[in-house]
């Protein structure tokens, strides 16, 4: 198929610039989105997967990643780090309700909040899934349960979430194509977006042909977890209330810098006191005095 699009980062973080959020209104301000959202959040958003300390983007490096114009590696984006993309990795696979959670709030919430916006997306991202040969047999972390999906059995959903969908496509593309195409990406980019205007990151009308098997597009459920793992737990402490502290998959070549440990903790609260836990050589015990 002539110009055949490839999936690679540059192109899927130009379909996200196309519906990024162009401003708040006072009832969205409320809610507490953002006034302004600039190529710079979203990358941001994107590269925090790879490395949560990773600075903000310089002001040119965003245009420069969506023509192809950057070394594959930079500050900005660590993709040669093999010990940051192992334990994105990870999470995908042993956490992923609480990766839902972070693209929820570091990239869903830079886009425009609309079904229209969303069921773009969506129908514009499954087309250049279906229509890349390269990419058959392919399988995308692209359920909420944090199960993977076949290609071919993910182009035949009519409804999917949209965080799973994005979560699980830059997965994929970090794991196995984090080696951008120089030769293909170029006149990709010039066939598909409008290059020579103010918005470069602007689909041209007519080169994507919308997936419309695909007609429902939500967002994800931050105040009830979908994970297995969670619902599990929940279920087994049903009448207590839970209290989560946040993992970090903290990187062990940063200890050294360090002067002390951060422990993960959970707490139940039964109601009648804390349960104590013995957390390395820390004893926490707290509960109700008789």
């Amino acid at each position: 198929m002539e110009n055949a699009p490839y999936l690679c980062g540059s192109f899927f973080y130009g379909l996200l610039l196309h519906v990024k959020s162009n401003g708040a209104s006072p009832r969205e301000h409320k809610k507490g989105i953002k006034d302004r959202v600039s190529g710079k959040d979203i990358f941001w958003g994107l590269s925090s997967f790879i490395d949560a300390d990773a600075p903000f983007p310089a002001s040119d490096f965003c245009s420069d990643y969506l023509k192809g114009d950057l070394p594959k590696s930079t500050v900005f984006f660590k993709i040669d780090d093999d010990y940051l993309i192992a334990s994105f990795d990870r999470r995908v696979r042993k956490q992923y309700g609480n990766e839902l959670k972070r693209i929820h709030d570091n990239v869903v919430s830079c886009l425009k909040d609309s079904d229209e916006a969303r069921i773009w997306l969506a129908q514009a991202l499954l087309r250049i899934i279906h229509d890349d040969s390269s990419l058959e047999g392919a399988q995308f972390y692209c359920r909420e349960d944090g199960t993977p999906i076949s290609r071919d059995d993910l182009l035949k959903q009519s409804s999917v979430c949209l965080e799973a969908l994005l979560l699980g496509v830059w997965h994929f593309l970090i794991i196995n194509r984090k080696e951008r195409d120089d030769s293909i990406w170029p006149d990709m980019f010039e066939h598909y977006f409008e290059h020579e205007t103010q918005r470069p990151w602007d689909v041209r009308p007519g080169v994507l042909n919308p997936w419309t098997v695909v007609t429902d597009v939500y967002n994800y459920d931050k105040t009830g977890s979908r994970n297995s793992d969670t619902a599990a737990e929940s279920e087994e402490h049903a009448d207590a209330e839970y209290v989560e502290a946040e993992i970090v998959d903290e990187d062990p070549r940063k200890k050294e810098e360090k002067s002390g440990t951060t422990q993960n903790i959970s707490i139940v609260n039964n109601g009648s006191g804390i349960a104590a836990w013995n957390i390395g050589e820390l004893t926490v015990n707290m509960g109700d005095k008789k």
